[in-house]
């Protein structure tokens, strides 16, 4: 069996597989079909020694029976002993497999940043494929350097806090923190602390640095995060400051809801690259209440209710619970 740039030859014996492919080799120099080589794989029974055949110019070689392959998403081997590759464990040629097939491929935007620091995966995702050549690279301290002609990886940028995997990683339950704190979007150890970080945030007071509004119980792994923190900083621990998660520039995804720079607070109607377009509310027992004046109204705006216009950069997201402002 063999296959070539998407295509499977499947034969009985090696001289039909030869003819196979001098018909294919004749197909492909009619088209203009340039075929990598290097990329082709056979794989065969057989017990003769003869495990080779000539296509397009290159010998290829028959991988050992031991030595598992990926076909269509799917992994074969002739052995039937071979260990399943999707088991916690590797053998020294899987893993080897496993590395040279990672490091030949593009990344996605989604793992780009985990290719340069070991990275830490939630306890679902932990012994998936993926996760395992990650892992497998960092152990082995392989590392992949970017091409001047080429753009990725791109690490994840960072908006200047710290990273809560410093800490984490050598808990014991670390993976199913990290499942957790995926669930809410934390990455930063700044998102459990106030504007200057000298206190912890209560859950109900958590809402700002997480960009939603947590509800129900104050969870377990929130204490225990917490516990991690509190146990782990020292003199010499530094944090980013003022906390750069407290307040959070508005974006288009974070709800409309918002509070400019000089505390005027609105709900964001329109914008463009620049400036928003805000309905001026009012705030009165933690409510908000449209605008009854029009003191602040932009003129040059038709619509009869209090709007103005702000400066996009100047304007931070707040977060609004029903009718209720949460503070």
């Amino acid at each position: 069996m063999a296959y070539m740039d998407d295509s499977l030859w499947v034969a009985q014996s090696k001289k039909e597989l030869e003819d196979i492919t001098t018909v294919a080799n004749s197909f492909y120099k009619f088209t203009g079909i340039q075929v990598n080589t290097t990329k082709s794989l056979l794989v065969t029974n057989s017990s003769t020694t003869d495990k080779f055949i000539n296509f397009n110019g290159q010998q290829i070689t028959a991988i050992a029976p031991t030595q598992p392959f990926k076909y269509l998403g799917a992994w074969f081997s002739i052995d039937p002993a071979a260990q399943r590759l999707y088991s916690a464990y590797f053998t020294p040629k899987q893993l080897e497999l496993l590395i040279r097939e990672y490091m030949s491929l593009g990344s996605t935007q989604s793992n780009q940043s985990i290719l340069y620091s070991p990275p830490l995966f939630p306890r679902k995702q932990l012994k998936t494929y993926t996760a395992q050549m990650v892992l497998a690279l960092h152990s082995l301290d392989i590392q992949i350097f970017r091409n001047e002609h080429n753009e990725w990886p791109i690490p994840r940028k960072n908006n200047g806090g710290t990273l809560i995997n410093d800490i984490l990683l050598p808990h014991p339950k670390a993976h199913t923190l990290k499942e957790k704190l995926n669930q809410h979007e934390i990455i930063y150890i700044e998102q459990f602390l106030n504007h200057n970080n000298t206190r912890f945030l209560e859950w109900r007071g958590f809402h700002h640095n997480i960009g939603k509004i947590p509800m129900g119980r104050i969870p377990t792994w929130f204490k225990e995060i917490q516990d991690l923190i509190q146990s782990t900083v020292n003199p010499s621990t530094e944090f980013t400051c003022p906390n750069p998660c407290t307040l959070r520039k508005w974006e288009r995804t974070a709800g409309p809801w918002v509070i400019t720079n000089t505390a005027v607070m609105g709900k964001a109607s329109e914008f463009t690259e620049k400036v928003l377009k805000i309905k001026h509310y009012t705030e009165e027992n933690n409510k908000p209440l449209e605008c009854p004046g029009y003191s602040s109204k932009d003129q040059t705006i038709k619509q009869k209710s209090c709007y103005f216009k702000h400066f996009k950069d100047r304007a931070f997201t707040i977060k609004v619970n029903s009718k209720k402002i949460v503070l």
